[in-house]
């Protein structure tokens, strides 16, 4: 959110904003100790170009990395969602689910998110989803409907 942007807000959104990392910790329902010490290790790590470090690595790819130490300071309460996970049920080509030893289970399908073995990097992981969701989808139901070579 940009500064001045209220637009989250006023949808409903929270904005934590304090003058110190240990304050908006306090704001924000965290352990001011752990924040101020997360935030200090952070700002060491892009100071002494050390960002590959940290766990989690981080990197500098999308700009320079910056110091966290300008009041004030924000906080916005998330919650991490999945889109796709990567594994999942074993099918066959024709989108069949597979018992252990490798043979299809008769009238039982899946497709997309729920399957494994198409994953890979960088942003196929939702895309790749809906890819395995359409074309396997599509081709689990024309088998499904006898329409199959």
């Amino acid at each position: 959110m940009r500064t001045g942007d209220q637009s989250g807000i006023a949808g409903g959104g929270t904005l934590h904003r304090a003058d110190t990392i240990e304050a908006l910790a306090e704001a924000a329902g965290l352990a001011p100790k752990n924040l101020a010490g997360t935030v200090a290790e952070y700002n060491d790590a892009v100071r002494f170009n050390r960002l590959l470090t940290l766990l989690p690595e981080r990197s500098a790819r999308n700009g320079a990395a910056r110091r966290i130490e300008t009041p004030p300071f924000f906080a916005i309460p998330i919650c991490a969602g999945i889109t796709n996970t990567m594994g999942g049920i074993a099918i066959d080509g024709h989108g069949r689910v597979k018992r252990p030893d490798g043979s299809a289970i008769a009238g039982l399908y899946a497709a997309g998110g729920t399957t494994g073995g198409l994953e890979g990097g960088g942003a196929l992981g939702y895309v790749g989803g809906l890819i395995k969701a359409c074309v396997f989808g599509l081709h689990a139901a024309e088998h499904a409907a006898g329409r199959h070579g």
